[in-house]
């Protein structure tokens, strides 16, 4: 995670975390069908492998997997109960080594919760490969986000109020900017990475100004 901000005002940079791209690569990896909309963003952009064996109930592992994306992402503060608590250590005890860190969201949809710790394995092999090779071509940093900030100030005339916005970067075929909640959006790499990142960051900042 990078931020950018001040005493005032904050922008948190999420990129290469291990929940959202596990949900993604499992979705790809287990061929859910749950398709782009609202605040799922469209499929992984690298291929994923073939799935080990067709999933019994392809329904309840999207409704699942639904439930766990929207978990993910909005931070929920759910408490679990004990039975939930119960069900998802039952999942990790399948392959400690890789805990899935699910919490309790998967708990109601144990097929998936096992599919998903049985290939942690692999989808961490993938998901170290593909941040360490991220991290080497990310250079000095980028320094854009705050530039954003400050062009609005000087535009404005005045200084930006206090605020927070945390943008999670995903590896997905998409041009969509997604909020999850306020102050929180869904940003596809291809976007963030892109030259007009800076004119797409700007509209969500803007209305911040008040």
């Amino acid at each position: 995670m990078r931020f950018s901000g001040t005493l005032s005002w904050r922008m948190s940079i999420d990129r290469w975390d291990t929940l959202t791209d596990h949900a993604l690569w499992l979705r790809a990896a287990e061929d859910i069908d749950v398709p782009a909309g609202g605040m799922v963003p469209g499929p992984l952009d690298d291929a994923p492998p073939e799935p080990v064996r067709p999933l019994a109930d392809p329904a309840a592992a999207a409704e699942g997997w639904r439930a766990w994306w929207a978990a993910i992402v909005t931070r929920s503060d759910h408490e679990p109960s004990a039975a939930e608590r119960g069900a998802v250590r039952r999942a990790y005890e399948a392959a400690p080594q890789h805990p899935v860190q699910a919490d309790a969201a998967l708990a109601p949809w144990p097929e998936l919760a096992v599919v998903a710790q049985a290939q942690a394995g692999e989808f961490h092999t993938w998901h170290n490969a593909r941040k360490a090779a991220g991290l080497r071509l990310q250079g000095a940093g980028d320094y854009r986000d705050g530039r954003v900030v400050k062009d609005l100030e000087r535009r404005l005339g005045r200084t930006a109020p206090p605020f927070v916005v945390e943008l999670l970067v995903l590896p997905v075929r998409d041009d969509d900017i997604r909020p999850a909640q306020p102050g929180r959006y869904l940003v596809p790499e291809r976007v963030y990475d892109a030259p007009d990142w800076p004119e797409r960051l700007e509209p969500l900042l803007l209305p911040l100004f008040g």
